[in-house]
């Protein structure tokens, strides 16, 4: 009998785990699935190319940017319509250029929106402005004037606003078309990217002229990341709510880079001396000391250098808003790639040991347009490893495979000693992970609270225990996503899979909040290169459950006692108050 898609799918979520992530990769283009896609719905409302779309928090209202220099705002599902998606608002914004980006601002109740375009401006809107109007500026005038003369209609119960009755802000320090914008947790701030080679940070509670053209010779305030130098112009820009130290970006150049605003620039090129790199002026130096260092690249099949010959950039990137360390990029005429920052962290480290001796050349044929930093010591020395065993604490191996694509899998090989012959003939490979992390936790326990020989505070200490649980906390992930439930289960097999899952839950947590413990307490986790690895960035800070589960009030109790204990280790009695 021929296999439909739906008993592919079904033999997937039955099968084992190594045999899905090989044999199932087609599902995911099979045709059945993509001849049933279909339009559901066309917005009208825009009489030139839409380049940008923005939902808000709540989800009840979609923004949208246009060629026609028009902010659209439709809200879906209105309670007082028929239509799913209602045009509710149109803003003659009063760009001269294409829209590329708009953005609802975080913690403002849906009323401020941020448009960025090709005149390179951007602009900050106030839906729900009671304020005095001014009158609308002459860029919005003709914008609305060409959209009476052209083919767009008059809608009816739609207000039709401009960038006077809007409080309209102007923010002008950028030198060529902003493509992106990227917003944070916080109410005032967010960040832009630029085809000037810039990142620019931006705070709302600012006037205009806070923020003066850069081509004007104001006042403009240095940038946060700046590329300038090296002639690479930025058009993708994303940055994890959860973990907003970490800024990805994506341009004219085969890698995608990801910065820490933690760290301050450094100019290596100048540092070890490489030939045509010419000292900074002091206004360079003020601005690499204020601008974030980039801390790893990225690239298909793992390139570690762009060639003369290579002619791809990024048109997007995104890091997942779930599970921060995780991140996907576009190459213009190459296919979408995910990349695991913390497994490419240790890929990372074990090509520097490998590659330790060999020597780089530069391509002759090198493009001049496009300038890039040179690498030196082990960023520039760097192979790619088909596989690496390393052992583990319990005597166990992992095999770790890179695949074409660049994605790399690291896969346990038990010990056949660690376990009896009986215990191994009866074990599946589920439970023999199971067991696994058990011992990792019991491990993580003892280093913590009963280390063996130790009267003493010690760093090491919690350097271990940090380390056992980076080890295990993305394996734990990666369990609970994988778990599969039986099909018509009996009432005590329901039972039994809700006392598993609370387990799964209540492990996670305990890895997680000891990381955190053991990371406020000393412990430290560095690249080869003396950097802080961003094995730590899941142990920032406490996190609550996340199942849909209502936590006990002890269970509360306790996390909100945690993350108060650790906020006042971390960062002081102020942003325990905070």
């Amino acid at each position: 009998m021929k296999e439909t898609f739906m008993t592919k799918l079904l033999e997937r979520e039955c099968s084992d785990y190594a045999i899905r992530l090989r044999s199932y990769r087609e599902l995911y283009s099979d045709r059945s699935v993509v001849k049933n896609l279909d339009i559901v719905n066309e917005l009208a409302g825009h009489s030139g190319c839409v380049n940008a779309l923005s939902w808000s928090k709540s989800g009840a209202l979609l923004a949208s940017g246009s060629d026609d220099q028009h902010l659209n705002i439709h809200r879906y599902q209105a309670p007082d319509g028929e239509k799913q998606f209602q045009l509710a608002t149109t803003v003659a914004t009063g760009h001269t250029a294409n829209i590329f980006s708009v953005k609802f601002m975080p913690h403002s109740q849906d009323r401020t929106v941020i448009t960025a375009a090709g005149d390179n401006e951007v602009r900050v809107f106030d839906l729900e402005y009671a304020g005095q109007s001014r009158t609308a500026s002459a860029a919005s005038s003709m914008a609305t004037e060409g959209r009476r003369r052209g083919r767009n209609n008059v809608y009816d119960g739609v207000r039709y606003m401009n960038d006077g009755d809007t409080d309209c802000r102007v923010y002008r320090s950028h030198g060529d078309r902003v493509k992106r914008i990227v917003t944070e947790s916080s109410p005032h701030l967010f960040l832009t990217c630029s085809e000037d080679g810039e990142v620019r940070q931006w705070d709302l509670r600012q006037p205009s002229s806070a923020y003066p053209s850069s081509r004007g010779g104001g006042n403009v305030p240095p940038p946060l990341i700046s590329y300038t130098r090296f002639n690479l112009s930025l058009n993708s820009i994303s940055c994890s709510g959860s973990q907003p130290h970490y800024i990805a970006l994506g341009g004219g150049h085969l890698h995608a880079f990801l910065h820490d605003r933690r760290m301050t620039g450094r100019d290596r090129g100048h540092e070890a001396g490489a030939a045509g790199s010419r000292p900074l002026t002091a206004g360079e130096e003020d601005q690499m000391g204020d601008a974030t260092r980039c801390v790893r690249k990225f690239a298909p099949n793992g390139q570690p250098k762009m060639q003369g010959r290579d002619n791809g950039h990024i048109t997007a990137l995104k890091s997942s808003d779930a599970r921060p360390y995780e991140m996907i990029v576009s190459w213009s005429g190459d296919h979408i790639y995910s990349f695991d920052l913390i497994r490419e962290a240790e890929g990372t480290a074990s090509q520097d040991k490998t590659a330790a001796g060999r020597k780089g050349s530069r391509t002759v044929g090198e493009s001049l347009l496009r300038k890039r930093k040179r690498r030196t010591g082990p960023e520039r020395n760097q192979t790619i490893n088909e596989s690496t065993n390393a052992p583990t604490a319990d005597g166990s191996a992992s095999l770790r495979i890179r695949y074409q694509n660049g994605q790399e899998e690291q896969i346990s090989i038990p010990n056949p000693e660690y376990l009896s012959q009986d215990a191994l003939g009866l074990l599946t490979n589920k439970q023999r992970e199971a067991q696994r992390l058990a011992k990792a936790t019991v491990r993580i326990r003892k280093s913590l609270f009963n280390p063996d020989g130790e009267t003493g505070v010690s760093a090491a200490r919690y350097t271990t225990a940090l380390g056992h649980c980076a080890s295990i906390l993305s394996d734990l992930d990666r369990v609970g996503q994988e778990w599969t439930y039986p099909m018509d289960p009996t009432p005590s097999e329901v039972s039994k899979q809700h006392i598993l899952r609370l387990d799964r839950e209540s492990t996670r947590r305990l890895v997680q909040t000891a990381g955190v413990l053991s990371r406020v307490l000393g412990g430290r986790l560095q690249t080869p290169s003396g950097t802080t690895s961003p094995l730590v960035v899941p142990f920032t800070a406490v996190e609550a459950r996340r199942n849909d589960l209502p936590p006990s009030q002890a269970e509360l109790f306790g996390h909100d006692f945690l993350k108060a204990i650790t906020l006042w280790l971390d960062s002081g009695l102020g942003r325990l108050i905070e």
